[in-house]
Parts: structure tokens; sequence; C-alpha cells
């Protein structure tokens, strides 16, 4: 339950915000006020696929973290090209599949760098911990 709480919900929070923050910028560009309540659906459908699949990645031994990015990356970004083309979110010329590759880089870039600031705060909070212990002589 922790870790749904500490990892999961995060990134499935901020990733659904940036994404109908996004969209809903994009479509006032074009003119048009209106969110589909059916892309909402699927996008939210996408981003539970996408907590499944990092559940089943955190399964793998992998002998290093640059082979879990990897596999990371290229599995979420196939389901979101899947996801894009069978629920019709984008028309799929060079320029909108080049633009939802730039955003989900930066999604993906944000979320990684989150969870690294919030690991590194975690680790300090420990050491200071550790560190105050040391100070006063408790084993």
């Amino acid at each position: 339950m922790n870790r749904i709480i500490k990892n999961y919900l995060p990134s499935f929070v901020i990733t659904f915000t940036i994404a109908v923050l996004y969209s809903c910028a994009m479509n006032l560009a074009a003119g048009s006020p209106y969110l589909s309540i059916h892309y909402v659906m699927e996008l939210t459908a996408f981003l539970a696929a996408v907590q499944l699949v990092e559940w089943g990645l955190e399964q793998v031994d992998f002998r290093n973290t640059g082979g879990y990015l990897l596999a990371e990356i290229l599995l979420i970004y196939g389901m979101l090209m899947a996801f894009a083309y069978f629920g019709k979110w984008i028309p799929f010329r060079l320029g909108p599949v080049l633009q939802l590759t730039l955003v989900f880089a930066a999604v993906m870039a944000l979320v990684h760098h989150y969870f690294c600031r919030v690991s590194r705060m975690h680790a300090d909070q420990i050491n200071r911990m550790l560190g105050e212990r040391d100070e006063k002589g408790i084993r």
C-alpha cells in the first residue's frame, strides 16, 4: 500500500494533470473549448496501464538502471502510440507524431526528475537522522 501511495499515485496524478492541461491548451489553440470525456476516459485507462507496466518492470531484476529505463521508455512509448492511434487522439502524420513524442519525452523527464528529487530528500532525511543518532551515541 505504501508503494502505491509513494510511487504509483503521484506518477498517475502528475501525468494526468499535465496531459489534461496540455490537451486543453491544444484544443483552445485549435478553437475548441471542449475536452472529450472519451479522451479523458482513454487517458485514464492508458495511465492505469502504464502503472501496471511500471509494476511489472519492478518485478524484473535488471542489471542496471539503464536497462530498466530503456525497457520502460520503449514499452510506455509503444503503448502511447497504440492508444493514440486506436483512440484517434492525433492524426498519424509526421508533425503530430513528433509533437506527441516530444511531449512524451518531456513528461517522462519531469516525472523521473520528481522521483529523483523525492528519493534524494528521503536519503538526506535518513542521513540526518542517522547523524543525530550518532551524535547522541545511540546504537
